[in-house]
């Protein structure tokens, strides 16, 4: 009955760790299904991706950040991973995940340390170490987390009935934390992450050498949240995106995700929130330039995808006020996606609207049952080949010599802060 009293509904999550594949791992795990690749590519760099899904009666969103503890990186790359966290994770995170690996060094743990206190002095008021696998060092994983919240240990790869008592045992530990917390999460200045709209974004290209792997960047963009969702996971070939709508109390935000598709890796941005014809101007705005942020250093492709019978003239012009949001020439990136037409259906509008695309470039790619991702893929690359390797760019997110400065005086780092005051000091 304890348990109830404190449970949350919504609880967004950072996954971070010094090993990719033991942070993916996790995070399936926790979900309960390959919404994270765990294998990693040398040539490919890697991003944060964010997944969600009703877990144990709580719809928990995870924000997998591969990179956040690369010994390897400046303070001007971990502030820009930082930044990329947080842009999945707004208004903030709830708690911070700390994977272990099986062995930990004293320089790991002072750099484990350093790195989490760059993100805030009270980092450790929201963050639990995790140890997954049997073979564990505890002693280790005590002494990295300097006696903040406790760790648990996570036995990966037994059967689904462990997996849920131990998922629960782990969200019923988040709870209490959030609870001690006030029910608050950290978060931060929106200003120093998403700017003003401020121009339309021009067409740059991208000249890749021929020896690294392909990247294709592409944004998912639908009326129906649900098919968008199950178009990425059919690209991808597995479940990285939940298909099931959110409670009507959770806010939706857009998710990223990725893996190699016929010899290409393809970045996916998920905008399941877009389509609602009483959102303001400003709204739309705010929210593209959030999937670009998100897209760095901006998409290849659009798309669109939508049923042959559920385009409306209405729906056609929001398609174009989305479009132009993004650039004045998003139409010749666009690629509009159908399954074969039903009978009885009346698609007027919706030729209306491929015509229009097409007639700016674009094109129109039916999905016939039991089609092939890679037939898609490949329609992908052709469109994204004769737009020379062109990508949309957000110009308005360089940084301004002013910002530089600023930069330069705050050491580059983003100050997190509680949502709500905390009764105790922060740790040093």
């Amino acid at each position: 009955m304890a348990s109830r009293e404190i449970m949350v509904s919504e609880l967004r999550i950072i996954l971070m760790g010094d090993n990719s594949s033991e942070i993916s791992r996790v995070g399936n795990f926790i979900l309960g299904r390959e919404a994270f690749k765990t294998e990693t590519l040398p040539s490919v760099k890697q991003l944060s991706e964010r997944a969600a899904g009703m877990v144990e009666g709580r719809y928990i969103t995870l924000i997998n950040a591969p990179h956040q503890l690369n010994p390897k990186d400046t303070l001007d790359q971990i502030t820009e991973q930082i930044r990329e966290c947080l842009y999945l994770c707004a208004p903030g995170p709830h708690m911070f995940l700390l994977v272990l690996s099986r062995t930990l060094k004293k320089e790991d743990q002072d750099r484990i340390k350093n790195s989490l206190t760059s993100y805030s002095p009270w980092f450790m008021k929201y963050t639990i170490v995790l140890t997954p696998d049997e073979d564990v060092n505890y002693r280790a994983a005590a002494q990295a987390q300097k006696g903040s919240n406790p760790s648990l240990h996570l036995i990966i790869g037994k059967s689904e009935r462990d997996r849920k008592v131990q998922v629960l045992s782990l969200l019923e530990k988040i709870e209490q934390v959030v609870k001690s917390n006030s029910g608050g999460y950290l978060t931060y200045d929106t200003n120093e992450l998403l700017k003003k709209v401020k121009k339309k974004l021009p067409i740059k290209r991208e000249d890749l050498p021929s020896k690294t792997v392909k990247r294709v960047r592409m944004v998912l963009l639908g009326k129906n949240s649900s098919e968008i969702s199950r178009m990425g996971n059919f690209i991808l070939g597995r479940d990285a995106f939940d298909t099931e709508a959110p409670p009507p109390s959770v806010e939706q935000h857009s998710e990223r995700a990725g893996g190699m598709v016929e010899g290409k890796y393809i970045t996916l941005i998920n905008t399941p929130h877009l389509f609602d014809s009483q959102l303001p101007l400003t709204t739309i705005h705010s929210r593209v330039r959030e999937y670009l942020a998100l897209c760095s250093p901006g998409p290849h492709v659009f798309v669109l995808v939508l049923q042959s019978d559920g385009c409306t003239s209405r729906d056609r012009e929001q398609i174009r006020i989305i479009l132009n949001s993004f650039s004045d020439t998003a139409l010749k990136h666009t690629t509009v996606i159908t399954q074969k037409q039903g009978t009885g259906t009346d698609p007027h509008e919706l030729n209306k609207l491929i015509q229009e695309i097409k007639k700016c470039g674009g094109q129109h790619f039916q999905l016939d049952t039991g089609g092939n991702p890679s037939d898609l893929v490949k329609a992908v690359e052709k469109l994204v080949q004769k737009n020379k390797k062109g990508y949309v760019k957000d110009s308005a997110m360089e940084e301004s010599s002013y910002e530089k400065d600023q930069k330069k005086q705050t050491g580059g780092v983003v100050h997190l802060t509680p949502s709500i005051a905390p009764k105790t000091k922060a740790r040093k």
